[in-house]
């Protein structure tokens, strides 16, 4: 994973709640940081194992690292960072699986101050799952299969909990409170098909209830994503999101080849998503 591809997003964090900064520097994402935190949560190195499969106990271990990492990030800004639990919504037939799901929230409060009704918002899944053909795959299981998932989607929570970092770093706070959302149970479908992205649905009915508006959210999908050799992106976004689009690619610099990343963007109706 090149560094421009983090680029990208931490300019726009900076090009849309921060104004001016993007034009006065550009921010510095550290390469040592990104892969420390994938090797971290694909169990390369640290004590977490190499599974983020949302139904594995073990997955827990990752979410309190996680919290604790972006909690350390956002407090010189006066931020925090919180674990929001919510119930799986299914039945287990092993006692032994997560029925609680846990969404990690980080928030840097704007200098508007509470007055502030709305709130932008750097999301991404924390999980992860595999997946073989068990009739060719004699013995495989979801359980116990191995999910390091350090592309989908260590390397957008690996850019999330960058923004926080190069934000503190910088000193600079959004206008507005700024949300860091790490999402669970966003790829789980073991017992029942209609059982995923769970997290985030989770998040917009609290905002809702909370009459929270949210004003713009990027989504940091497999962003370490390479598959033709050139360092790339995809912008997507559906039509009434438009103006965020253009913000990224401003943010960049352009769509198009700009500081040897490629940016494409994408504007179409998105009847559905994984995320």
């Amino acid at each position: 994973m090149k560094l421009p591809r983090l680029v990208t997003p931490l300019s726009l964090a900076m090009a849309l709640w921060i104004p001016g900064a993007v034009h006065a520097q550009r921010p510095l994402a550290s390469p040592d940081s990104i892969v420390a935190v994938v090797s971290r949560l694909s169990g390369e190195t640290g004590p977490g194992p190499d599974s983020r499969f949302a139904p594995r106990p073990s997955t827990a271990d990752h979410i309190a690292w996680l919290r604790a990492e972006l909690q350390r990030r956002l407090e010189p800004l006066g931020g925090y960072a919180v674990l929001d639990t919510f119930s799986a919504g299914f039945t287990s037939p092993e006692e032994s699986l997560r029925q609680i799901y846990t969404n990690v929230v980080g928030v840097l409060p704007g200098t508007a101050g509470p007055g502030g009704q709305g709130c932008y918002m750097f999301g991404a899944h924390l999980d992860a799952t595999s997946q073989r053909d068990k009739d060719s795959t004699p013995g495989w299981d979801p359980l116990t299969a191995p999910a390091p998932g350090a592309d989908d989607n260590g390397s957008g929570v690996a850019a999330v909990l960058e923004a926080a970092r190069v934000l503190a770093e910088r000193n600079q706070r959004p206008v507005v409170d700024l949300l860091f959302v790490l999402f669970d149970g966003e790829e789980q479908q073991l017992f029942d098909p209609n059982k995923f992205l769970l997290g985030s649905a989770h998040l917009a009915d609290s905002l809702a209830e909370a009459d929270k508006k949210l004003y713009g959210f990027v989504n940091l999908d497999m962003v370490g994503y390479n598959p033709d050799g050139t360092d790339s992106l995809v912008v997507m976004t559906n039509g009434k999101s438009r103006w965020l689009a253009d913000s990224v690619c401003e943010a960049n610099g352009g769509c198009g080849d700009a500081n040897d990343l490629a940016l494409t963007r994408v504007v179409r109706g998105l009847g559905f998503s994984d995320h």
